[in-house]
């Protein structure tokens, strides 16, 4: 799915840049702010705090019918979660001595990502314009980390080779819904915009000690803003 992904990306930049009269092209970057979180039966794992990550992508819009347009690109996103196991987490009776309910824990994952997008731009005046876009997004981390600890001793592993809170190999990929929404002045524009994952990218090891919670659950949810320019 990986190289599948890639090849792709690749093929849509190809497209985009053999067929540049057809679309708008654009590129934006800016940071991104993850809010989820480990849960169990619903309930979060991890509390205290939101991991700041960033997003740069670039993307085409494609022109349907008046201001109905549809979008994709590729773009580059640093998502995670941050915070300590509560107290009354079940983790916390479930494994005993395997999760430190006094340890910050730091989960970091960056992705390339491809959104597909249905969007409608609207001409306010001639270099004023607002947009709204949404659709589905298909995503696989390229990197991946956890850094567990207190000041002065922090340790740090790959969380698809020993997991998430040493729970199971982590899910690199991800397919969620997003939908963002755009100022333009001439050709720079704002942007402010959401993702939500439906994927559980917790876990994928069923032979680890994290086949004993089924329930374990670590779905992306972030929000972003950003700055952009179309050519």
């Amino acid at each position: 799915m990986k190289k599948l992904l890639i090849s792709l990306a690749a093929a849509l930049i190809c497209t985009a840049t053999a067929s540049a009269q057809m679309f708008t092209l654009r590129v934006e970057a800016g940071p991104e702010f993850a809010f989820s979180s480990l849960a169990t039966h619903g309930v979060k794992v991890l509390s205290g705090g939101t991991k700041v990550g960033y997003h740069v992508g670039a993307y085409a819009d494609i022109p349907l019918y008046k201001g109905l347009y549809a979008s994709t690109g590729l773009s580059f996103e640093m998502k995670g979660a941050k915070g300590k196991v509560k107290e009354d987490s079940s983790l916390i009776g479930q494994l005993g001595s395997l999760i430190n309910k006094n340890t910050q824990n730091e989960i970091t994952m960056h992705y390339l990502q491809i959104p597909v997008n249905i969007g409608y731009r609207l001409s306010l005046t001639p270099s004023l314009s607002l947009a709204a876009q949404t659709g589905p997004y298909f995503a696989v981390a390229l990197a991946g980390s956890q850094s567990s600890g207190i000041k002065g001793a922090i340790t740090s592993f790959n969380i698809f080779k020993e997991g998430i809170l040493g729970l199971g190999k982590a899910n690199r990929f991800d397919v969620g819904w997003g939908a963002s929404a755009m100022l333009y002045f001439g050709n720079i524009y704002g942007t402010v915009g959401a993702d939500f994952g439906f994927l559980n990218v917790a876990q994928t090891d069923a032979k680890s000690i994290a086949s004993q919670l089924k329930d374990l659950s670590l779905k992306n949810s972030t929000a972003y803003i950003g700055l952009g320019y179309c050519f």
